[in-house]
């Protein structure tokens, strides 16, 4: 079966892709576009507001910025 675009966000997952992604960012990696990508693809649809400023972030080389973004996220999902 295809799962749906809006299936529930995988957390354990994206919890993985999330810290893989803050250490591609904490030395400046100019592939952690792939790494928002995957954790993208972790959330199934959700958070996209969060995701979408997140890779407008990476894009623009603002990694301090992209790292609160993800902080915040990893905060939330730790909650949640």
């Amino acid at each position: 079966a295809v799962a749906s675009a809006m299936t529930a966000c995988d957390r354990p997952a994206a919890l993985e892709k999330l810290q893989a992604l803050l250490d591609l960012l904490e030395i400046g990696d100019p592939d952690a576009g792939q790494g928002v990508d995957a954790l993208s693809a972790c959330c199934g649809g959700q958070f996209e507001a969060q995701l979408k400023e997140l890779r407008d972030c990476v894009d623009e080389f603002d990694f301090d910025k992209a790292s609160e973004i993800l902080e915040s996220l990893k905060a939330e999902w730790q909650r949640g």
